[in-house]
Parts: C-alpha cells; sequence; structure tokens
C-alpha cells in the first residue's frame, strides 16, 4: 500500500511540474559565463580529454549544498572550431554513466559536450534526501526555484563553452533525458541561441 502511495505521489508531483513548466514566468538569462570556473581534475582519454569543473550557480537564495555546479566537459583532441553540446541527465539519477556515453561517442565525432549536474541531484543532493528528490516536490515555491535556478544554470554553462577559443559559438546544441529533456526544451525557448536541442523522453 506504501509503495502504491508513493507511486502516485510521484506521478502528481510529475504533472505539477509539467503544469508549472507550462504556467510559470518567463526566466531571464543574463547569458554570461561564470565569473570563476575551478577546474577540478582532467582525466586523458584516447582522443579526447574530460576536464572536471565547477563554478557558483547564479541563482540567488539557494541551498547551501547547491551552491555550486559540477559540470564534465569531454574535449575531443583537434585543432579546429568544435560545435559542443550541453547534456542534461534524467530525474533522481545517482550517477553520470549514460551521459558519459553520449559525450564520449560525441567527442569521437569531433563534437565537444559538456554533462551538467542538475539542482538536487548527486554531489548536490541534500542530507538526509535521495538524489533529485528535492529537485520535483510537493513544495511548489521550491520546485519553481529549482527549475529557474537549472535553466540559469544551464545559461552560464552554454555562455562559458562559447567563451572557449576551440569552440564555435554559433554551433551550441542542447540534449536533455526525461527530466533533463523537460528542462532542455524551456531552456531552448528561454536562453535562445541554440543551434539544435534533441529531447529524449
Amino acid at each position: 500500500m506504501r509503495q502504491i502511495w508513493r507511486r502516485t505521489q510521484m506521478r502528481i508531483s510529475l504533472i505539477t511540474f509539467l503544469i508549472l513548466i507550462a504556467i510559470q514566468q518567463s526566466i531571464y538569462c543574463q547569458n554570461t559565463a561564470p565569473a570563476h570556473v575551478n577546474v577540478v581534475n582532467i582525466e586523458n582519454h584516447t582522443g579526447f580529454d574530460v576536464v572536471h569543473i565547477t563554478f557558483p550557480t547564479p541563482a540567488e537564495n539557494t541551498d547551501p549544498v547547491n551552491a555550486l555546479v559540477y559540470a564534465e566537459y569531454f574535449k575531443p583532441n583537434t585543432a579546429s572550431k568544435m560545435p559542443a553540446v550541453i547534456i542534461l541527465h534524467h530525474w533522481k539519477a545517482t550517477d553520470l554513466q549514460i551521459e558519459r556515453q553520449i559525450a564520449a561517442l560525441l567527442a569521437e565525432h569531433g563534437i565537444a559536450s559538456a554533462v551538467m549536474v542538475m539542482p538536487y541531484h548527486m554531489e548536490r543532493t541534500p542530507p538526509g534526501k535521495i538524489s533529485g528528490e528535492a529537485m520535483i516536490s510537493d513544495d511548489i515555491p521550491k520546485t519553481i526555484a529549482a527549475m529557474k535556478q537549472t535553466i540559469l544554470e544551464v545559461s552560464a554553462l552554454k555562455s562559458w563553452l562559447q567563451s572557449l577559443s576551440e569552440i564555435d559559438s554559433n554551433r551550441i546544441g542542447l540534449i536533455g533525458i526525461s527530466l533533463g529533456a523537460l528542462v532542455a526544451a524551456r531552456a531552448y525557448g528561454e536562453i535562445g541561441g541554440f543551434d539544435a536541442v534533441v529531447l529524449i523522453l
């Protein structure tokens, strides 16, 4: 009985989230790169490098655990200007395995990408919560704030990619999976300047 109730709650939360996406007000995105991007680690792979970065969230009044954005930049080893893609994971993701596979495949074809950890997931999970649980909930103001925060972070990451000398700033795309697809659709409309978007539901 408890399992059925939890599933019902999840469905209600998801439906509420979809409605909020449709009706909430436009989000103002400055389209400016983060003031400080910290390189945490660099992994060397055949044909590409993976640069682990963090930067402060551009959103205001966030939970302390969500004040830092985590992303992995897949950089192909090529001398020519490259297109780039931002990849967003599914709801309650506990790792980036699928997104890393997509990013590695793109890198092998000369396309850079940045895999971003969305608010309240993985390293950004509040103590006592499971990954992603706090992003969509029956706390409507918090859910709206989380959506706004994610859009602002995607905008900042896009601007950072465009600032890199190896990236063709006119060829930036978006890939979203499940919840990431919903966010990507909203970001595509709010931020602008994306060359393409792929939504995987």
